[in-house]
């Protein structure tokens, strides 16, 4: 018949136009994907375990836990460390670092606070206050860390045994506005000379001293302080750490730890 051979004419000229005829175009950002490997698909994805609580998230180009610098560094709590090989991780930055004191004298990088205090000091505070702590010797981890507070568990303030650990692990060398130490693993850290508060001499004045040229940082034990020195870069030496006790009343840096 010949409304059969029209109609067969007609089919088949559809089917030509529609396999010359591409597909609308979808922006890859919109287009679905469809069967295959659903953990293909989100291969990119990140957990929400990776960015929450007290997960460790690596950051920069390191391949394990024992990056050579700072750049190569995992966070805690948002917070970066390095390990050293030492018994505990080692904060990148000091205590603070991104507020410094409410006076509005640079003390950065950190704030510098009184032995026991979770708030930072400025050059204006009470000369011989600090908190009450009570018997207690070693505040490490306690509600008197600031370390702690501030930052979260696990971070809290080094103890003694652990500063003495880093000191004689570790090779210092002078670095502008500070020391660089670095451990047999090539991972380091760098602890700047922020000065410290105390009373001037031979007067009731409480005032930030020596930034640039000084840094004291506390350890658990107020019996036991970091203490940094720096000379100029012509003389030898360059620098000068030590260890001895401060009064707990005076200003002073904290560089956090973390468990291994």
């Amino acid at each position: 018949m010949l409304w059969i051979k029209w109609l067969s004419i007609i089919m088949m000229v559809v089917l030509l136009v529609g396999c010359d005829s591409e597909p609308n175009y979808i922006p890859a950002s919109e287009r679905e994907v469809s069967g295959g490997n659903k953990n293909e698909q989100n291969k990119d994805d990140t957990s929400p375990d990776d960015n929450e609580g007290n997960e460790e998230n690596k950051e920069g180009s390191g391949n394990d836990n024992n990056g050579p610098a700072e750049g190569d560094q995992y966070r805690i709590n948002g917070h970066g460390y390095v390990d050293m090989g030492l018994s505990v991780r080692w904060a990148t930055a000091n205590l603070d670092a991104s507020n410094p004191a409410k006076d509005g004298k640079p003390q950065s990088p950190g704030s510098l606070f009184k032995w026991g205090a979770i708030a930072p000091v400025s050059s204006s505070g009470v000369a011989t206050s600090f908190p009450d702590t009570g018997d207690m010797v070693d505040i490490a981890g306690s509600g008197n860390d600031a370390a702690a507070a501030l930052w979260g568990a696990p971070w809290r303030i080094p103890t003694s045994d652990e500063i003495n650990e880093l000191l004689s692990a570790c090779e210092i060398t002078r670095e502008y506005g500070g020391c660089r130490l670095t451990a047999d693993n090539g991972a380091s850290i760098f602890l700047p000379a922020a000065g410290y508060c105390d009373l001037l001499t031979g007067s009731s004045v409480y005032d930030l001293l020596d930034p640039g040229v000084t840094g004291r940082y506390w350890s658990s034990t107020a019996t036991i302080s970091m203490n940094i020195t720096l000379s100029d870069m012509n003389e030898t030496p360059a620098f000068d750490i030590s260890v001895f006790p401060v009064p707990r009343y005076c200003g002073c840096s904290i560089r956090p730890v973390c468990p291994r």
